[in-house]
């Protein structure tokens, strides 16, 4: 699965257009429900992102799921799937 982001060209000629304010600058703009979901074994500068998003973004909820890294959706499918659907139910109904 990595290995195809690395085979993707990417085009020379692509005029990188970096947004003003960044992002990282507009957090507390998000006005929609917001899950950040990560492992509690991923580096910490992911963890850091996580926490910040958490800090940052209204009513955002945060999950550390327990003995995964990087990919919980694929190392604990299950409850990673049932973190979403609970959220999903919560903010549909």
């Amino acid at each position: 699965m990595q290995m195809d982001v690395f085979t993707v060209p990417f085009p020379l000629d692509a005029e990188i257009q970096p947004l003003e304010p960044p992002a990282m600058e507009r957090l507390e703009e998000l006005q929609v429900p917001t899950l950040i979901i990560v492992g509690e074994l991923d580096v910490p500068d992911f963890l850091n992102i996580a926490d910040t998003l958490d800090e940052r973004v209204a009513g955002a909820r945060k999950v550390i799921i327990p003995g995964v890294a990087h990919l919980p959706n694929m190392e604990k499918t299950g409850e990673f799937n049932r973190f979403v659907l609970a959220f999903l139910a919560g903010v549909s109904g």
